[in-house]
């Protein structure tokens, strides 16, 4: 996506980057069920994952591509650390960089319907059962079965999880880290990204106070 952003101006893009670790347990989990029919363990879908078997190419490309475009003006790097940290400011700064205007009671709903809560709650609108429904045939399930599959789980909501990664899994993710941006762009870990993120974009909103004065 990111090579042809030089080509879509009036387009805006927000870059969701969580965790090394977050980034396996989210695809294992909302998608365990498919990963089951190609792979034996987290360990294997681990390394599929991160030798680019997805359509969409390998993920440290993808996100070193959005790293090159970070500052520029119609992108927005957003970590979920920060959403879980400050939601209404992180629901204020996207509504700024998407030109939407809010006032404190619709920031108020926006803030209840991302909570997890809601999205526990209202688990069908945030599952895959529309993906599922065109596999589940082939993965050797009934046609009629009626399977939730959702991204909203019962421990989740929460920062943290990395002892759910076997210890092979964490060294291949620190290995990746080390070779992608740790290497190219100088960043030791995820934490360090995170802050070099928070105070670009610090002095980007600073310098847009003043320009509005």
């Amino acid at each position: 996506m990111w090579q042809g952003i030089r080509s879509m101006p009036s387009f805006r893009f927000i870059i969701f980057c969580p965790r090394t670790w977050a980034l396996l347990l989210m695809p294992s989990r909302f998608t365990q069920w498919l990963a089951r029919m190609f792979f034996r363990g987290r360990a294997e879908f681990s390394d599929a994952i991160f030798a680019g078997v997805s359509i969409s190419g390998g993920i440290w490309g993808h996100f070193l591509g959005w790293w090159e475009h970070r500052n520029d003006p119609n992108v927005l790097w957003i970590c979920y650390e920060d959403l879980k940290e400050d939601l209404v400011g992180s629901i204020k700064r996207i509504a700024s960089f998407m030109d939407v205007p809010m006032d404190e009671e619709l920031i108020s709903i926006v803030a209840k319907n991302s909570s997890f809560e809601f999205m526990s709650t209202h688990g069908s609108q945030f599952d895959d059962h529309f993906l599922r429904d065109k596999v589940k045939v082939r993965m050797g399930l009934d046609e009629e079965s009626n399977v939730i599959v959702g991204k909203v789980r019962k421990d989740g909501g929460k920062v943290g999880g990395r002892k759910m990664i076997p210890e092979a899994v964490s060294q291949l993710l620190e290995e990746r880290w080390e070779a992608s941006f740790g290497r190219q762009e100088k960043l030791a870990s995820y934490d360090a990204m995170r802050e070099a993120i928070r105070k670009e974009q610090q002095k980007r909103e600073a310098f847009m106070v003043i320009s509005e004065d």
